[in-house]
């Protein structure tokens, strides 16, 4: 909520600036034919992308839900609040042409842009919310679910507090996020490259509980050495494995 409050906020004052949200809605096409096709499809991955993490980490947080029935309330809640940013975003982007003379994808940026004394503190609060979505975004898709396949790998060595070392360490240093978040062009490629790796992942999970097992696992043998979930010697499916690179192969050369 504070994040989406932020939003409305940073959208009530680019429009107050601008005298409305610009000449984005009256642009002409920038490019036509099949280039326009792509760049579609493109957009449309990187948004996705962007969920893809959710889709594969949600059960280490809906298994401690008490009724099954709250995780279907997230089919309409989450797209609408990712078409709703999205709409903000483009909003005070076109705003921020008539206000500063440039587009401006970025809020941070944008919020960097207001002086006097009621536009800085405007700034800090604008900075200070992006802080609380950074640190709940990476909590949620990164950290904790990270840590929790890392545990299960190597139980014997790692608990649930050197895996979010690990993680944190990772995410924050060895992928060096701000390369990622260098221009928009950027960060819109890294999240159509999230989905191509984990929208694979999110199918076959989907396929085995819905299709394979019909709903039925045996939770005590997920977490037995020998039990009936280590398939071979190697303890590997090995339908998965030919059912993750048959999913992924023919879409990393457009990556």
């Amino acid at each position: 909520m504070l994040v989406v409050t932020t939003s409305v906020a940073t959208v009530i004052t680019m429009t107050s600036k601008a005298g409305g949200a610009g000449d984005i809605w009256n642009l002409p096409y920038g490019v036509h034919g099949s280039a326009r096709s792509w760049l579609i499809l493109s957009s449309l991955s990187s948004i996705t992308g962007g969920w893809a993490t959710m889709a594969t980490n949600i059960p280490d947080f809906t298994r401690y839900l008490k009724s099954d029935k709250g995780v279907y309330y997230q089919v309409a809640f989450l797209p609408g609040i990712q078409l709703m940013l999205g709409f903000f975003g483009i909003i005070c982007c076109s705003a921020s042409k008539v206000v500063y003379g440039k587009y401006i994808w970025d809020p941070l940026e944008i919020a960097a842009q207001w002086d006097g004394p009621s536009g800085r503190a405007g700034a800090f609060f604008v900075g200070l919310s992006w802080v609380v979505a950074q640190i709940g975004t990476n909590l949620s898709a990164n950290v904790i679910s990270c840590a929790n396949d890392i545990c299960c790998l190597f139980p014997k060595y790692i608990n649930i507090r050197r895996g979010v070392i690990i993680a944190t360490v990772t995410a924050a240093w060895i992928m060096q996020p701000w390369k990622i978040i260098h221009s928009a062009q950027s960060l819109l490629a890294f999240m159509a490259g999230l989905g191509i790796f984990l929208a694979p992942i999110a199918a076959l999970l989907s396929a085995d509980f819905w299709v394979v097992h019909r709903h039925k696992y045996d939770v005590p043998g997920l977490y037995r050495k020998n039990g009936r979930y280590r398939y071979n010697k190697y303890g590997t499916n090995w339908r998965a494995v030919i059912a993750f690179l048959v999913s992924v192969c023919p879409t990393l050369p457009g990556m």
